[in-house]
């Protein structure tokens, strides 16, 4: 009996169609938001390592695509590669209208200033859509805000459609944010 159980749980299994083990678009990502503010745009990402060596990986996108045939539409797809995070130092400086006074009344001139963290992610991953194969150009800045912005590039090529591209689209994601696809009505 225990024998007959167990195969017909591992044939139950086996069963399962693919596409239903798959995880749902969109994923779970920490930074969801949308491209150029349209609400039938997806772009998430998630951010993985340690503080030192952080990475975005994970990335989902829903962008619109026209094709040099004349087809257009919302393509899903996921990058599966991950871009490394580089924290740049730069040194900030502006003078105060006050600063400025009480520095003259002193015979110097006082800057104002600090430094600030800018956190920045760049590169080309290969894609496979509907519409052919192609590259997906990224640049992405996150800030200390939980906010993340940025812009994105496809281009793919087929014989059934020919040149697909989205053009250069900008994107605006928040950490924690809840964004769905599609937009509920």
């Amino acid at each position: 009996m225990k024998r007959l159980v167990l195969v017909s749980c591992i044939c139950a299994m086996l069963a399962v169609p693919a596409t239903a083990i798959a995880r749902p678009f969109p994923p779970d990502s920490h930074f969801q938001g949308r491209v150029e503010g349209d609400p039938n745009t997806y772009f998430g990402f998630g951010t993985a390592g340690s503080k030192r060596h952080k990475k975005v990986r994970h990335i989902a996108v829903a962008l619109p695509m026209n094709c040099y045939s004349g087809d257009r539409g919302i393509v899903e797809l996921r990058l599966h590669e991950s871009f490394e995070i580089l924290n740049l130092r730069y040194l900030f400086t502006h003078a105060h209208a006050r600063a400025k006074a009480e520095a003259t009344k002193r015979g110097g001139v006082r800057i104002v200033g600090g430094f600030r963290h800018l956190k920045i992610f760049y590169g080309e991953a290969d894609i496979e859509t509907e519409q052919g194969s192609g590259e997906a150009y990224l640049f992405g800045q996150i800030n200390r805000h939980g906010r993340a912005r940025g812009s994105i590039h496809m281009k793919t090529h087929s014989d059934a459609f020919g040149k697909c591209y989205s053009g250069a689209l900008k994107w605006r994601a928040h950490r924690g944010a809840d964004v769905d696809y599609p937009p509920a009505p």
